[in-house]
């Protein structure tokens, strides 16, 4: 939010100042845009999407019907099968 005293500076300005404001503004507007989607986005509180990159699989023991392969590739959903 500007208020009237940046307002009254610009009365003197020249046009290359005027210009190079606008540019200054603009890139605020859009930033400003930028970080309100942003937190709009976090606020909504959607799933965070995750992958098997760095997963530690030591401790996991799959079903003897299920692959790492299988459940890397997600095969088991287009094949409408269980995990169990």
């Amino acid at each position: 939010m500007l208020t009237q005293t940046a307002v009254n500076l610009c009365e003197g300005a020249t046009p290359r100042q005027e210009e190079f404001l606008l540019a200054v503004l603009d890139s605020e507007l859009a930033q400003r845009d930028v970080n309100r989607r942003a937190r709009l986005v976090a606020r909504a509180g959607f799933p965070a999407y995750k992958t098997l990159a760095g997963f530690e699989r030591r401790g996991v023991k799959l079903p003897s019907t299920l692959t790492w392969a299988d459940l890397e590739s997600g095969r088991f959903i287009t094949d409408r099968r269980n995990l169990y």
